[in-house]
């Protein structure tokens, strides 16, 4: 679940100067690229891949939960609700591809694609 976390985490500018104080920016979201290349750079292959890429689903589901019960109501400071919705909203449009692509059977079939020389050799 760490890489996901992290390869989530670094979609979001948490320094972002103005309300709701962050701001997501989706063209630092994830390729299935990205997460080979630190998967591979761990010294793992299309298990792990499979595994980062549920954890990027559920991360963002457990951060809208965690925003949405860290809401106490409108404040000047940081924006829980504003936060919670984002991460939800990515939570429904990331599993709904997920779906879309065939869900686990599709990731391990596209793990199978991208770490073809390992399991051709097995």
């Amino acid at each position: 679940m760490d890489f996901g976390l992290l390869l989530n985490e670094i979609t979001y500018d948490f320094l972002y100067d103005k309300f709701p104080y962050w701001k997501y920016c989706e063209e630092l979201k994830a390729t299935d690229e990205i997460v080979e290349r630190y998967v591979r750079a761990y010294g793992e292959g299309a298990e792990m891949w499979v595994e980062v890429k549920q954890s990027l689903i559920a991360s963002n589901y457990i951060w809208a939960m965690w925003s949405l019960a860290s809401y106490k109501g409108p404040s000047e400071g940081y924006d829980f609700l504003e936060y919670a919705l984002t991460r939800y909203r990515r939570f429904k449009n990331e599993y709904q591809q997920f779906l879309e692509n065939g869900g686990l059977e599709g990731l391990i079939r596209r793990s199978r694609e991208i770490f073809a020389v390992e399991n051709s050799s097995t």
